[in-house]
């Protein structure tokens, strides 16, 4: 099982190609911002709901929920 970023950063990989322009711009700002330092240290089996709900809770209260739930979709991919 791999750590998060290592999955984080073969997800990108495999599917920015296949994104458009604009599409790889704005995921990349939510990969620097949201995605890259969520789970430090993490592999993708210990991230539990208990994990992702404190995550999307201080990206909503940093941010806005407008930003969470965007982050959250791209996470949920």
């Amino acid at each position: 099982v791999p750590n998060f970023a290592a999955f984080l950063s073969e997800y990108w990989t495999r599917m920015s190609p296949h994104w458009r322009p604009t599409t790889q711009r704005s995921q990349a700002s939510y990969r620097e911002r949201h995605l890259a330092p969520a789970f430090p240290g993490m592999f993708v089996d210990q991230i539990g709901d208990e994990h992702v709900a404190r995550w999307f809770a201080d990206i909503t209260r940093g941010t806005g929920p407008g930003a969470a739930s965007r982050a959250l979709d791209i996470l949920k991919a």
